[in-house]
């Protein structure tokens, strides 16, 4: 790693003596001196590789010590000065107790790291960043953390590269500004812990070689990914306050043979709508209670109503929230052209989730939430309302309800893939019946078996309904047909005797009887429903008890 001019001895000198002096500012000619000769320098020499069981990098300590105290005492100052923090091109040691500042920690104004290179360590802690701090171009070398944070501006990391982690943990991105990380490459896992993110966040043609996590996180607004490749194990887990994560152009690549998992678990929020589904399906109260007593001060002047009262007061409290008073609108996630096999969703609420062209036939379920019809026959993806909206056709919902019927036929949930099955054929119906020109005799055919398929069969997903036709016709219809095609005095006659009743059963077990001359063409119809309704109520029983 070759980076910047060589440092001479004279240079070194001439630093030693700057830290050591009392001088608190130096000429401007010094200070371009300071940065292109030192701040920019090749720093190859300032540690050292050591093999062991746990190969790491052993700095030297006494040069990144002087390195620090001339950033302290001379950029910090010039930067106040200048209304801007200028680290433009800088090659960073590592940060290993040593930091921007002597003892408040606070960027008064913007901060630009653009072209620079991180080499050793970064520890961000603690730190008040009150406008925006840019990082473009940037190539971080060793394990990057940003600890109990808070950024007032713009973030925003550009055309970067981290070779190790990435960490961010309980740190507040500003209601003011976004978060963007765009064309960066990430070698190692990605995680935002117990962080806040209170205005809109993007992520943009970035790679993760590795994992990534979102864990335990307020999300105020929007969260997007687009254009990004993944190739880790990504996990967005306990994200509260009614996130909405929106998925672009996503995809994994294909030589790792799709292996990675996307998992969305326990997915919670706090705003109050009234919407389908009580609070109390997605968090217990103690759950709440347990995570509200870790957020940070700010967070308990958020929500003193619940942090201030005994343990056993705020349960109660609670219980009163969840089971009567309030309904919450579940997580909204839109999913568009990626390919979610080998994902994992456990206990997500889907009713809201939208899934533009993604391929979600090898995608797990577990003990998932989904929108129902009216009548609760079917599966009703969130799509549907935008067929209302003439947004998008029939086609698209036809192959997704497909893909969710495959997928719990796979882990056999009989009854949700009847369901999905159900929406299916509803759409395939919907769609031939806006496409087929009414005039046609084949397309009359066509849609005349389908709804004989539907309102008769279910669809073959409910054995009730044929066998309800089949009694009907059976013992009611039919006999009064055949009663009613004779005249009064044999009506009464074979009332008596039940021959019509006769006749229907006859019919309706196909006993091929040759007595009933005079009604051989009904007597043939009503075999041939019979049929159909006994083979639909066959094949619907089946399903049931597969």
């Amino acid at each position: 790693m070759n980076l910047g001019k060589e440092i001479t001895e004279a240079t070194f000198e001439w630093v030693e003596k700057l830290a050591s002096s009392n001088d608190v500012k130096i000429s401007d000619e010094d200070f371009k001196k300071l940065e292109n000769d030192y701040f920019r320098g090749n720093k190859n020499n300032w540690f050292s590789e050591i093999e062991d069981d746990e190969p790491y990098i052993d700095w030297d300590k006494e040069k990144c010590k002087i390195f620090w105290e001339l950033i302290r005492k001379y950029c910090m100052p010039r930067g106040e000065e200048l209304g801007v923090y200028l680290f433009s091109g800088y090659i960073f040691p590592s940060f290993d107790g040593f930091n921007f500042f002597s003892f408040e920690k606070e960027f008064k104004y913007r901060v630009d790291f653009s072209d620079s290179y991180f080499l050793g360590g970064i520890f961000i802690a603690y730190t008040l960043f009150k406008s925006d701090v840019l990082i473009n171009n940037c190539k971080f070398y060793s394990n990057s953390f940003f600890l109990k944070s808070e950024f007032e501006g713009k973030l925003t990391f550009k055309e970067s590269f981290f070779k190790d982690k990435l960490e961010f943990e309980e740190n507040i991105f500003s209601n003011n500004k976004t978060v963007l990380f765009r064309n960066v490459q990430f070698e190692k896992a990605v995680g935002f812990y117990k962080s806040e993110f209170l205005n809109e966040t993007a992520f943009k043609d970035c790679v993760f070689h590795n994992d990534f996590l979102l864990l335990d996180s307020i999300i105020s607004k929007k969260m997007f990914f687009i254009d990004i490749e993944f190739e880790g194990n990504n996990s967005f887990i306990n994200l509260v306050e009614n996130p909405q994560l929106i998925f672009d152009n996503c995809y994994k690549k294909i030589d790792i043979n799709l292996v990675s998992d996307i998992i969305y678990s326990e997915v919670k929020m706090l705003k109050q709508s009234y919407y389908n589904y009580s609070y109390k399906n997605v968090l217990s109260p103690e759950g709440f209670i347990n995570y509200y007593e870790k957020l940070s001060y700010k967070n308990e002047q958020k929500y003193p109503h619940f942090l201030k009262k005994s343990y056993k007061d705020r349960n109660k409290i609670l219980k009163k929230f969840f089971l009567k008073e309030h309904r919450i609108k579940n997580i909204d996630i839109y999913f568009k052209g990626i390919n979610l096999n080998n994902s994992i969703f456990r206990r997500m609420d889907m009713s809201n989730s939208k899934f533009y062209d993604t391929f979600f036939y090898k995608t797990i379920f577990e003990k998932c939430t989904w929108g129902l019809s009216n009548r609760g026959s079917r599966i009703k993806l969130y799509e549907e309302n935008d067929i209302i909206n003439k947004k998008r056709g029939f086609l698209p919902l036809e192959e997704q309800y497909r893909q969710l019927k495959k997928n719990f036929e796979d882990s056999k949930d009989w009854e949700l893939s009847s369901k999905a099955y159900y929406s299916e054929m509803e759409m395939r119906f919907l769609r031939y019946k806006k496409e087929y020109k009414l005039s046609s005799v084949k397309s009359n055919i066509v849609l005349l078996l389908f709804w004989i398929y539907k309102f008769f069969g279910g669809y073959l997903q409910s054995y009730v309904r044929p066998f309800f036709f089949l009694i009907l016709s059976t013992f009611i219809i039919f006999p009064i047909i055949y009663g009613w095609s004779d005249t009064l005095k044999e009506i009464i006659l074979n009332l008596s005797n039940g021959k019509p009743f006769q006749m229907s059963i006859d019919a309706t077990v196909a006993f091929y009887s040759f007595e009933y001359e005079n009604h051989w063409g009904l007597y043939r119809i009503q075999s041939f429903i019979s049929v159909i309704l006994i083979t639909f109520f066959i094949l619907a029983l089946r399903k049931r008890f597969k």
